[in-house]
């Protein structure tokens, strides 16, 4: 089944959360964790993010990002 297209929301914080498939612990060595947050800032770099707070645990990641445009404009105004 498809996806539902997403919605960009100028301006908002995304609060993104993700869980491991299964609920397994598959981020429980600490290289594993390490490159998820690699992977964090890559995008962050891409996509012109500000990363706000990020958890990484062993079966899940919470992360709120803001979009560096949103950011900047507010710090302007």
């Amino acid at each position: 089944m498809a996806r539902a297209k997403r919605h960009y929301i100028p301006n908002q914080i995304w609060h993104i959360t993700q869980r491991c498939h299964k609920r397994e612990f598959l981020l429980k060595f600490k290289q594993d964790r390490h490159r998820w947050i690699q992977w964090l800032f890559e995008a962050k770099r891409r996509f012109g993010l500000v990363v706000l707070n990020y958890v990484v645990t062993s079966n899940h990641i919470l992360c709120r990002a803001l979009h560096k445009m949103c950011y900047v404009k507010s710090r302007i105004m």
